[in-house]
């Protein structure tokens, strides 16, 4: 999801319902950053605090929302999650150490089923096979998104905007410099970022004709049967003019 105001771009990304849709989610969080327009001293901290006050706390099964905003006014971006950013043709890969484990687990799985051979050419039908490495894998991606997600001290955490407090590890600000700039912000969908959609989109195109499973970026899943693409995915790039002009989006 793309959420533009008066004075936030910024990308939202829900992660694929394990247990349960929440399908106003996204627009309660587009609320939210429509209600910070005016708050010209806002911290970073403290607008995170306001997304996740605008998600309440769930327990289990809770949603997680990965965010990267372009704060126009104060000339910054803030991310919380994997979403990937590119400023000035600088990349800044978002990670997720719980989808680093997994996918390689089901990478590992896939190579050693005889239903997913080493040997299947990217002509034949991969994406229909059973994908007994999503399977395997599956269980532990509900349990940590319950346990890990926003974790304070493991290892293995990783941030997102569920309800619960955002450890100051997993809070991310790119201080933008005053002369003309360009961002571009993505969702995790496109797993090699790029400033320019054109190229984002090539790039994603070529690694799904080669590899639909996903298996050599490590994914936790692969092309669905139907799909055009193996994940949700959103973009924008917004070139940032110089102090003396308002930004525009490209």
């Amino acid at each position: 999801m793309i959420v533009r105001t008066q004075r936030w771009i910024a990308v939202l990304d829900q992660s694929t319902p394990k247990a349960g849709p929440e399908p106003l989610l996204l627009d309660r969080l587009a609320a939210s950053f429509a209600s910070m327009d005016d708050d010209n001293e806002r911290s970073a901290r403290a607008v995170i605090d306001t997304l996740s006050a605008a998600v309440g706390h769930v327990t289990t099964g809770r949603p997680c929302v990965t965010v990267a905003a372009l704060d126009r006014l104060q000339r910054r971006v803030v991310r919380v999650g994997d979403c990937h950013l590119v400023i000035d043709g600088t990349t800044h890969p978002g990670t997720n150490p719980v989808d680093d484990v997994l996918g390689a687990t089901r990478a590992l799985i896939l190579d050693l089923d005889d239903d997913a051979s080493l040997d299947a050419s990217p002509n034949e039908d991969v994406a229909h096979q059973l994908d007994r490495g999503r399977e395997a894998i599956l269980p532990w991606l509900i349990r940590s998104t319950d346990q890990l997600c926003n974790h304070p001290s493991s290892r293995h955490g990783f941030g997102a905007i569920d309800g619960a407090h955002v450890p100051d590890r997993y809070l991310e600000v790119f201080a933008l410099p005053d002369r003309q700039s360009e961002v571009s912000l993505m969702t995790d969908g496109y797993p090699l970022p790029r400033q320019h959609l054109d190229d984002a989109e090539a790039a994603l195109a070529e690694l799904l004709r080669d590899d639909p499973r996903m298996t050599t970026i490590r994914a936790t899943k692969g092309l669905a049967p139907g799909a055009d693409s193996y994940d949700d995915r959103a973009f924008i790039r917004i070139a940032i003019p110089s102090l003396t002009r308002a930004p525009t989006t490209v």
